[in-house]
């Protein structure tokens, strides 16, 4: 085992056993906790008391306590959730995800079709006739001119910003919306392409010139075909790994409930038969 690896198990161990310290201090006011978990909680509590409210106090704000139980957990399930792009990425042999990584694809890139058009380029400079005509390298270099744009920005500022809200309010909200992101992305892309096409055909270019652009931009198109259904698999196998976490959390959380409930049932049968006792 790696360390990187060693690192990761013990950080879903902690993270894992912190969430249900998290549901068990937001459940008190359901549940009566018994004997030990009591002071787990109590335990965690000072924690993350103190780390929240030293926080909140640096800017005067007094929030009632169970938001640091609820702000604790959403830290810990967008954390899950980087976690589980990482894994996903893994698995479908296209790269560890990290944070930057995922913001730059679907919020931060700012511009459309990622290097595609730079790769249009090298395919136009590589099967254009020797030496390219000026009127040929000066469609090229319009046609690959940067797709980057205020609107662009400005959207793209947008998204990380209510993507940065659902991770720390409601990170359930995030896998969607790195979704919708993702097809929004390609539906960009291919409408960017066919434009740019266009401009080709209507360009004054010999045939010849124009067939072999017309067929680069073409081809960078179908690149993006498989787009959507690689973004498909992306997202389903970072599900699974979120149930599979989620899944575990819910079963030590109802373990610790009927761990509760036997403690309690034990405390009152010794104290039972405590005041039977003759004295």
């Amino acid at each position: 085992m790696t360390a990187q690896s060693f690192l990761l198990r013990a950080w879903l161990v902690f993270s894992t056993f912190t969430t249900v310290l998290s549901l068990a201090s937001l459940s008190e006011d359901v549940i009566a906790w018994w004997g030990f978990i009591v002071d787990l909680v109590r335990a965690y509590r000072s924690l993350v008391d103190g780390l929240w409210g030293g926080l909140f106090g640096a800017f005067s704000l007094d929030l009632p306590r169970w938001t640091h139980d609820y702000l604790t957990l959403t830290s810990l399930m967008s954390t899950s959730i980087l976690w589980a792009l990482s894994r996903a990425g893994e698995q479908l042999h296209i790269g560890a995800r990290s944070l930057w990584a995922v913001l730059r694809d679907t919020t931060l890139e700012f511009t459309v079709g990622g290097d595609a058009l730079e790769h249009f380029t090298d395919r136009a400079h590589e099967r254009l006739p020797a030496p390219m005509r000026p009127e040929a390298e000066a469609v090229v270099k319009h046609v690959a001119r940067s797709t980057k744009t205020t609107g662009l920005v400005l959207d793209g500022l947008l998204a990380a910003a209510v993507l940065l809200a659902c991770a720390i309010l409601m990170p359930l909200l995030a896998l969607p919306f790195l979704a919708y992101r993702d097809r929004l992305a390609h539906r960009r892309a291919l409408k960017m392409f066919a434009a740019r096409r266009a401009e080709i055909e209507q360009a004054g270019l010999e045939e010849q010139e124009r067939d072999i652009l017309v067929d680069a931009m073409v081809g960078q198109a179908k690149g993006h075909e498989s787009f959507p259904a690689l973004a498909r698999l992306y997202h389903q196998a970072i599900r699974r790994q979120l149930v599979l976490y989620y899944a575990a959390v819910a079963s030590i959380f109802l373990g610790l409930v009927l761990l509760n409930v036997l403690g309690q049932k034990i405390s009152v049968a010794l104290a039972t038969a405590g005041a039977a006792k003759p004295s």
